[in-house]
């Protein structure tokens, strides 16, 4: 966040800027207020009035949001080894984005996704297969993410 201070007297500006910090439990609500303490970011030389020292910022959310969610390999599902193959994946770190509602989105938690790869008429070899996540209610895979892998 920053804001622009204007000196009346003589016209001369100065920008602050500073973090705000926002939890995961705030995400779920709909808005936030954080009280800063200008002091704190602004430089020594500024002399800020008592009655401007603390500032209020009210955010209120957007009603959907991204979220990334990474997995191990190990951690992604295999739907329809009837043969049953051996699978060797290429890459062992998967990351999804998804979006979505936001308070729902923000509640989800790692074990709640449960990816999939489906092996459905696989035949052995090199292969770069579709990672799915079953129905989330208004939630769903930003994009189509792949994996490669051999099926042996």
């Amino acid at each position: 966040f920053s804001f622009s201070w204007t000196n009346v007297w003589d016209c001369s500006s100065l920008e602050i800027s500073f973090p705000i910090s926002i939890s995961e439990t705030d995400l779920l609500e709909d808005a936030v207020s954080k009280e800063i303490k200008i002091s704190d970011f602004a430089p020594d030389w500024i002399c800020i009035p008592t009655k401007y020292e603390n500032l209020t910022i009210d955010i209120i959310f957007n009603e959907n949001a991204e979220r990334v969610f990474e997995f191990n390999f190990n951690e992604i599902n295999i739907i329809n080894n009837t043969k049953p193959y051996t699978i060797s994946p290429y890459t062992q770190k998967i990351s999804l984005t998804l979006s979505g509602d936001r308070k729902t989105l923000f509640s989800l938690k790692n074990e709640d996704i449960k990816p999939y790869i489906d092996l459905k008429n696989i035949t052995r070899g090199y292969k770069t297969l579709n990672v799915f996540i079953p129905t989330i209610s208004n939630i769903k895979l930003k994009e189509t993410k792949t994996v490669s892998v051999q099926v042996k």
